[in-house]
């Protein structure tokens, strides 16, 4: 954004206005150095993820891979790179953070719940309040760099509840029932968070552009917000009657003798 607002498009202009033609030329070599040996591991991993997940050869994994770099840089120009790069950065910012929310909350669940069961279900309510002043960051944040570093612990303190609702539905179905348990769980969290979820938050778009116009997906997202609260409350109910829920459901998985 600052380089928008002062004419510019790349670093190396802004150098170049403020060093001098030769730094500039240094830091174009350079760069294209650290970019051609980072597109090389990029595409070679691109590849082997590839074929290990499709079955596709790495090699034409890779040729195609570069095929559209090449296709979208050549059309787009530098915008279309710098867009790219910015959702890549998204994407794993989002990865990593669901990824290390969802192994620490299986983790920590495991070493407090050995203390008390509850805090299988303490730790997602509390994590889920913790979520919201980074939601409200996220949405609400004076530019898109602070609005990453509120995306990341968001996605991180939201992925917590994932183990360990898995392991209470793994311990509270019979033996015979896990399989379906776990189904069940999994079609309610994929039907009603990703299919009625983004219905749902486009039907407030919709309903509040008239009103606030572009800024209404902000509104609209709040929705995250009063969720995160509402599953917040379900988990603390749900700790009324867990650790009588979980002897019964102990004793019920010891055959007779």
């Amino acid at each position: 954004p600052r380089l928008r607002g002062m004419g510019l498009v790349t670093v190396a202009q802004y150098i170049d206005r403020h060093y001098g033609e030769l730094a500039r030329r240094i830091a174009v070599v350079s760069g294209a150095v650290f970019l051609v040996g980072a597109l090389v591991a990029q595409m070679a991993a691109m590849g082997k993820v590839t074929e290990l997940i499709l079955g596709f050869d790495s090699h034409w994994a890779v040729l195609l891979g570069g095929a559209v770099v090449v296709v979208y840089s050549t059309v787009g120009g530098i915008r279309a790179v710098v867009k790219t790069d910015v959702l890549q950065f998204v994407v794993l910012v989002a990865g990593i953070g669901g990824a290390a929310g969802t192994m620490l909350g299986g983790h920590l669940c495991d070493r407090l719940g050995a203390r008390d069961v509850r805090w299988y279900m303490w730790l997602p309510a509390l994590a889920s309040l913790a979520a919201i002043p980074f939601c409200l960051g996220f949405l609400f944040a004076p530019s898109p760099f602070l609005a990453i570093l509120c995306l990341a612990p968001m996605i991180f303190l939201c992925s917590t509840y994932i183990a360990p609702i898995y392991a209470l539905t793994q311990g509270l179905a019979g033996l015979r029932m896990r399989a379906m348990a776990s189904a069940v769980t999994h079609l309610g969290s994929s039907v009603l968070g990703a299919g009625v979820g983004p219905q749902v938050i486009g039907a407030l778009n919709d309903w509040l552009a008239p009103l606030a116009g572009e800024e209404a997906i902000r509104y609209s997202l709040l929705l995250i917000v009063v969720t995160n609260a509402w599953g917040a409350l379900h988990a603390r109910l749900a700790t009324r009657n867990l650790r009588e829920d979980l002897a019964r459901a102990e004793t019920r998985a010891i055959p007779p003798h």
